[in-house]
């Protein structure tokens, strides 16, 4: 469009240039006068047109520029609505992401302590158990023991009574029982 308007700004310049050379011989030649007012109407038809033509091409010229950037403008809202509309998914797939993380992580957690616990009720059960199993071996011996003693002795009852509590005084002073 911009090399329209050099076009017609020189043709202007050549029509300008042209009149003047007309006026110059015109002054010297009266009897061309009446051509040379004919040329000057025609060129300033001319001019005129020319400018009329360069003011429309320049109008069009803007109409473009400004449809040029309106269509920019939608194309840029566009864009930024389709990057606002990405991020936003983006940060809802992080937010997802993240929770199913922590959920697993928790969960995974949760497992390890319950197997700790476990392993933990195992280890106070295995040790619950070997001490009751000292207990009942200690008072089997302390029976056998005290019965030793009483066997050996043909005692009455109320004396085996008393032989037997003074054995299991005497087992406890030994710390025989745990």
């Amino acid at each position: 469009m911009l090399p329209e308007i050099y076009y017609i700004a020189i043709i202007v310049l050549l029509l300008i240039a042209y009149f003047w050379q007309l006026n110059v011989s015109r002054r010297g030649n009266l009897h061309a006068s009446k051509t040379v007012e004919e040329a000057h109407s025609k060129s300033l038809d001319i001019i005129h047109s020319a400018i009329k033509k360069s003011q429309d091409i320049q109008s069009q010229a803007e109409i473009e520029s400004l449809r040029i950037t309106a269509e920019g403008k939608l194309m840029d809202d566009k864009f930024q609505d389709k990057i606002q509309a990405e991020t936003n998914q983006l940060f809802e797939k992080f937010e997802e992401n993240l929770s199913n993380y922590l959920t697993q992580t928790q969960n995974r957690s949760t497992k390890a302590i319950e197997l700790e616990l476990q392993a933990a009720r195992s280890l106070i059960d295995s040790y619950k158990s070997g001490q009751l199993r000292v207990i009942d071996e200690n008072i089997v011996a302390i029976l056998e023991k005290t019965l030793s003693i009483i066997l050996t002795k043909k005692l009455s009852l109320a004396d085996q009574m008393d032989l037997v509590y003074k054995a299991l005084e005497k087992a406890k002073a030994e710390k025989f029982f745990v």
